[in-house]
C-alpha cells in the first residue's frame, strides 16, 4: 500500500473520531391549543358591570295587571239592554180572502197573503182594484198564469176588489171572504213567520232574566 492511501485514511478515521452520533430527529407533534385564560383585566370587568347595570336585570317586568288596592276597589256593572224573542210558523184559520182594502196577514181578522194550492201546486196570485170577468176558463189561467199583464185582459175594474188566482182556480173578493175547500178549490195557508218578541228591558247581569211566559209581556210581529 502507498503512503498515500495511508494518510487519507487515517484522515477518514480521525474525522469520524471528532464528529458525534447523533440520532435522526423525531417527527413534530401536532400543537394543542392553549387553554384561554379566563381572568379578565379590571377595565374589563368594570365594562361588563356598567353593561348588566344598563340591563336593570334584578328589576321584575312590568305588567298589567292590578294592583293589591285596585283589586279592593268592586267594579260596577252598567244594567244592559236585552231583547228575547220566539219564533213560530202560523197558519191561518179558518182561511180568507179579502179586498184591496182589507189587511192581509195571519187570520183571523186578516186576509191570508200565503196561499198555495195543493190541486196544481202553485202560489196564489192576487191583482188588486179589479175582478174577474165572466168569460175566463180554466183553459185561460192554465195557459197565461203567472203573467199579470194577460191575465188583467180578462177583469173588470172594481175599486177596493182584488182578484186572485192560481193555475186552475180563481176567485174575487170586495172584503173579507171566507174560502170553503171543495172539489174545485184547494187552496191552503202555507204558513207564516211569527216572531213574538218582548219589549227590551234594563236587565242586571247579576241577576238571571225572567223567562218568556213568567211577568213578561210577549208582542207578535208578523
Amino acid at each position: 500500500m502507498s503512503r498515500g492511501s495511508i494518510d487519507v485514511d487515517d484522515l477518514l478515521n480521525e474525522l469520524e473520531d471528532d464528529t458525534p452520533f447523533s440520532p435522526p430527529p423525531k417527527p413534530k407533534e401536532p400543537s394543542r391549543p392553549q387553554p384561554v385564560s379566563s381572568s379578565r383585566s379590571p377595565k374589563d370587568k368594570e365594562s361588563l358591570d356598567d353593561l348588566l347595570d344598563d340591563l336593570d336585570l334584578d328589576s321584575p317586568p312590568r305588567t298589567n295587571l292590578p294592583t293589591p288596592q285596585e283589586r279592593s276597589v268592586p267594579i260596577k256593572e252598567e244594567p244592559t239592554e236585552r231583547s228575547s224573542g220566539i219564533s213560530t210558523n202560523s197558519k191561518c184559520y179558518p182561511l180568507y180572502i179579502g179586498g184591496a182594502k182589507d189587511e192581509q196577514g195571519v187570520s183571523p181578522g186578516r186576509a191570508c197573503n200565503q196561499l198555495r194550492c195543493t190541486k196544481c201546486d202553485f202560489d196564489v196570485m192576487r191583482i188588486e182594484g179589479v175582478e174577474w170577468d165572466a168569460s175566463v176558463d180554466y183553459l185561460f189561467f192554465r195557459n197565461f198564469y203567472p203573467d199579470a199583464s194577460k191575465l188583467k185582459q180578462k177583469t173588470r175594474p172594481r175599486p177596493g176588489s182584488a182578484s186572485y188566482a192560481c193555475q186552475c182556480s180563481w176567485r174575487s173578493a170586495s172584503e173579507l171572504t171566507a174560502l170553503i175547500k171543495g172539489p174545485d178549490m184547494r187552496w191552503v195557508c202555507a204558513g207564516h213567520k211569527v216572531t213574538f218578541s218582548t219589549y227590551p228591558c234594563k236587565v242586571d247581569s247579576k241577576v238571571s232574566p225572567t223567562p218568556p211566559g213568567e211577568n213578561s209581556l210577549l208582542v207578535p210581529s208578523y
